[in-house]
């Protein structure tokens, strides 16, 4: 028998793709730009793109949920409907009669839109068995993910999320815990993919460029259950509004809509850049960011019950994964302050800007 070869680096499915960038129009390049996505969907045998409705979705719900706002290309043509995968470089996200439409700066900010929510399908019943990675089929390696995050149990409440729980255990509710192999459970904290309607079922979507080397894009999800799509939206805009963190801290006054926990509502002001890095750029309750926690180790799959899951396993987190959230954090949010840095270089003069370790930017 013929020893079997050691196992190849993944191939970088996005080398040489630039991203798609998405634009607000009621502010001066460089420092409007909402969101990049990467081109993982295919048009043409050779073409790639960005999937018209996911892209369309995600700039609606950053301009809090201006769901007739609509996309146009670089020279200013409306994108139609029948259009499935964008192939431009640049796309801006127009908001009839506002041009500086207000964005939310973090998701702790944003408001659910219970009585606007977007016409997404029902969700198809698979054949799998509910005790298997709703991704990868695996029986193994197994844990519980969250599609809305636990730590986001304060924006659940104040949001009314618990009107989507079929029990009393609001965000630990059956419904929001999805079963995953733990390294993909990894990466979808991590921000690397969300889930959405596509071809009639709801598929992984990849947003960020580094799952260019993974072969889980456009996978059908099995063995989902319940009513989730409210929460599957929630997970959407948690992971897609980090990429605001960019366009936010860069320094300049915004426009936006975020949560006056002092009333209790959700208000439209102009803040200076200076008031926005201090409230955003860093860690806390008020982050673009907020650290992902997850359970400390699998569990069996062939005993698990959902139903059944125990509160103390949804309570543990590894030292080793305190300590990792807690120095730094995550790639995605290094990549931006990156940017941030190139950026703001590019506006400011160079020898008069740094980063500081702390991601804010600082004039001297």
């Amino acid at each position: 028998m013929e020893p079997r070869p050691p196992s190849t680096r993944p191939i970088d499915l996005l080398a040489g793709r630039e991203d798609i960038q998405f634009l607000h129009p009621g502010y001066p390049h460089p420092t409007n730009l909402l969101l990049k996505l990467p081109r993982l969907d295919q048009a043409e045998p050779t073409e790639f793109g960005v999937h018209h409705a996911t892209a369309l979705l995600a700039c609606q719900l950053i301009a809090a949920n201006q769901f007739t706002g609509y996309l146009i290309d670089e020279h200013q043509e409306p994108v139609t409907q029948d259009v499935v995968v964008l192939l431009g470089r640049k796309y801006f996200f127009v908001v009839n009669g506002d041009d500086q439409y207000p964005v939310v700066p973090s998701f702790n900010d944003w408001q659910f839109p219970h009585d606007n929510q977007p016409s997404w399908p029902p969700i198809p019943s698979t054949p799998i068995a509910t005790d298997a990675c709703c991704i990868t089929a695996n029986l193994h390696a197994l844990e519980k993910a969250y599609i809305i995050p636990r730590e986001a149990q304060p924006w659940y409440s104040e949001n009314g999320m618990m009107a989507y729980s079929t029990t009393v255990l609001g965000i630990d509710d059956p419904d929001n815990l999805l079963p995953m192999r733990s390294d993909i459970h990894c990466i979808f904290d991590d921000r690397w993919f969300v889930i959405v309607p596509k071809h009639n079922d709801y598929r992984v979507y990849c947003i960020d460029r580094r799952a260019g080397a993974l072969d889980i894009h456009n996978i059908p999800l099995q063995g989902l259950r319940g009513n989730i799509r409210p929460l599957l939206l929630a997970r959407f805009a948690w992971a897609i509004l980090l990429q605001v963190k960019l366009f936010i801290t860069l320094g300049h006054t915004r426009k936006v809509k975020i949560f006056n926990h002092s009333d209790c509502k959700w208000e439209t002001l102009e803040m200076s850049g200076v008031d926005l890095r201090a409230r955003y750029s860093g860690g806390g309750s008020k982050a673009s960011s907020p650290a992902a926690t997850r359970s400390k180790r699998p569990y069996q799959a062939t005993t698990m019950d959902r139903d059944d899951w125990d509160r103390d396993d949804w309570d543990t987190v590894s030292n080793e994964r305190r300590i990792q959230n807690w120095i730094g954090e995550t790639a995605v949010e290094q990549e931006l302050e990156a940017s941030v840095s190139e950026l703001v270089r590019g506006v400011y003069p160079v020898e008069k800007t740094r980063l500081a370790s702390d991601s804010r930017i600082i004039i001297d």
